[in-house]
């Protein structure tokens, strides 16, 4: 690849949003052929954080969203197991080149 055609890829990657794990998945399916499972408490995390973080911490209903300890266990544990997965894959891929 010459370096306009990696610049055009980094512009593309930059401009994708990863905070939607469908399109997360769609993204690795489509360029790397990696099947991830889902991952619905991660995005649910994702939405929570987005809440905290531009609406101050109200959802849609006027209520508080609270983050317990427990849910920030679970999530480290979710997204080790998450990164883990899509680590090996990608060495399977570079193995098998």
């Amino acid at each position: 690849m010459n370096k306009v055609n990696d610049l055009d890829v980094q512009d593309v990657l930059r401009s994708i949003s990863f905070q939607n794990m469908d399109n997360v998945k769609k993204i690795l399916k489509k360029v790397f052929r990696i099947y991830i499972n889902k991952c619905e408490f991660i995005q649910n995390a994702i939405n929570k954080r987005n809440i905290i973080v531009h609406r101050n911490g109200i959802d849609e209903t006027g209520n508080d969203c609270l983050v317990e300890k427990s849910e920030l266990l679970n999530l480290l544990g979710e997204i080790r197991c998450f990164t883990n997965d899509l680590n090996e894959k990608f060495n399977d891929i570079e193995t098998n080149k």
